[in-house]
């Protein structure tokens, strides 16, 4: 059995910078273009294969998320290329099907922190866990973005306004630098925006007029899907682990994400809120530095999954 050659070069390029197709998916009508000779004009088929034709690239166009054009093709009495046309049709209509059924880009930090240049220039920071998504089509006509979880943005200027959609907001900017959380699954699920430069929008999901402007230093909370609250004054950088005024829940919950530890703590000592700037690098070393700067004369152990912390009774 004779073995088929690879595909061209250009095209295993092109699939690099498209891992989530299939070179698979392209083959047949490479293929079939492959094997058509443009130089070689040949005799129109007869008029059910012409129809049998528009027929097989009609239900393509069905099946696909695609616009749904008429597709037709051209009939002469001159000799023409049916077999590289239909060839070629065939070929870029399996390209923008494929793109049609993948239209987003899913950016993810599995552990630790990932981060990103966006194609407008921002650059984003994600947390462990977070998963940003994007359509191909962001920085042309829109630059919206779908997260998960919990993220740093510096937005490129632009007369675009980027969006960011969580599961219960919608932030909107111009251009500036911002701290977003949104975890769907937490036991007191909230998004939570704090603003480092610039100034930032947010609205309730589903109360799009009930806004609140946050300028540098300010924060704001969502907890359902149409309340929005001020917080106090805050700075949130996990990228360095610096928090103020901010509850030790969440500090031992940025521990356990960042490192896949966990943490056990009343929840009297979750709800205190506390400073912490540090360059601490592993787990331990964060929880005593929490424990000793803590005014809760706070301990710590070790357990089989990671820490507990505790008061040190009277």
């Amino acid at each position: 059995m004779t073995s088929r050659p690879p595909l061209p070069p250009e095209l295993e390029t092109w699939l690099a910078d498209h891992p989530e197709l299939s070179s698979g998916d392209l083959t047949p009508p490479w293929r079939l273009a492959e094997g058509a000779n443009p130089l070689d004009a040949a005799p129109a088929p007869d008029p059910a294969r012409i129809e049998a034709i528009e027929a097989a690239l009609a239900q393509a166009v069905v099946n696909s998320a695609a616009p749904r054009p008429a597709l037709r093709l051209v009939k002469s009495v001159r000799p023409v290329y049916w077999m590289a046309a239909a060839a070629c049709i065939a070929l870029l209509l399996t390209v923008g099907v494929l793109l049609t059924q993948n239209p987003t880009t899913t950016l993810r930090a599995a552990s630790g922190q990932y981060s990103a240049l966006l194609p407008d220039g921002s650059q984003v920071w994600l947390n462990s866990d977070a998963t940003l998504r994007y359509r191909r089509s962001f920085g042309n006509t829109e630059r919206r973005v779908e997260l998960v979880g919990e993220a740093f943005f510096e937005v490129a200027k632009a007369e675009i306004p980027f969006v960011i959609e969580t599961f219960n907001a919608t932030v909107t900017v111009l251009g500036t630098s911002f701290n977003v959380r949104a975890v769907p699954d937490d036991s007191a699920p909230e998004t939570v925006v704090s603003v480092e430069t610039g100034i930032v929008e947010v609205a309730a999901k589903n109360a799009p007029d009930n806004t609140i402007r946050l300028a540098a230093g300010q924060a704001t909370r969502v907890a359902r899907a149409t309340a929005l609250s001020p917080l106090p004054s805050v700075v949130t950088d996990w990228r360095r682990f610096v928090f103020l005024n901010q509850p030790l829940g969440v500090m031992f919950n940025e521990i356990e994400r960042r490192f896949g530890i966990e943490i056990i703590a009343s929840e009297p000592i979750r709800v205190h809120l506390h400073n912490i700037g540090t360059t601490a690098k592993s787990a331990e070393q964060l929880v005593i530095e929490i424990c000793q700067s803590s005014t809760l004369k706070l301990r710590y152990r070790a357990t089989a999954n990671g820490f507990e912390v505790f008061k040190v009774e009277p």
